[in-house]
C-alpha cells in the first residue's frame, strides 16, 4: 500500500527529529505514530531523502539480498528495524515474511 506521505514530508519530519524535536512531540504535531517516525529517522540517517523515493509498483529484491538480510537478523548482526533501515527494505513486515 502506498504511503500518503511524500518523500519530502518524511525527510522534513526526520530532520526535525534529528534537530532535537522528540518523537512524541512530532507524533502529536503531525498525527503520526512514534514507531513510524523512528523508522523514518533510521532510514533517513543512512540514506537521506533517497530512502523515501519509491519507484512505481512494488519493490523487487534479489534472492541474494533477501538471504543477506535474513542472515543479518538471525545472526544477531542487527534487529529487524536495523536491517530494514540499512538495506532500505520497504517495511519490517516484508523482512519478517522473508524470515518466516
Amino acid at each position: 500500500m502506498a504511503s500518503p506521505y511524500t518523500p519530502e514530508f518524511r525527510a522534513k519530519v526526520s530532520q526535525e527529529y534529528l534537530d532535537g524535536s522528540s518523537s512524541p512531540f512530532l507524533a502529536e504535531q503531525y498525527n503520526i505514530g512514534k514507531t513510524t517516525i523512528q523508522q523514518w529517522v533510521a532510514k533517513y540517517r543512512i540514506h537521506g531523502i533517497a530512502a523515501f523515493a519509491k519507484p512505481s509498483g512494488n519493490a523487487s529484491y534479489s534472492s541474494e539480498l533477501k538471504k543477506v538480510c535474513v542472515e543479518a537478523v538471525l545472526s544477531g548482526e542487527g534487529s529487524v528495524d536495523d536491517v530494514v533501515a540499512k538495506y532500505n527494505i520497504s517495511s519490517r513486515e516484508v523482512l519478517r515474511r522473508w524470515i518466516q
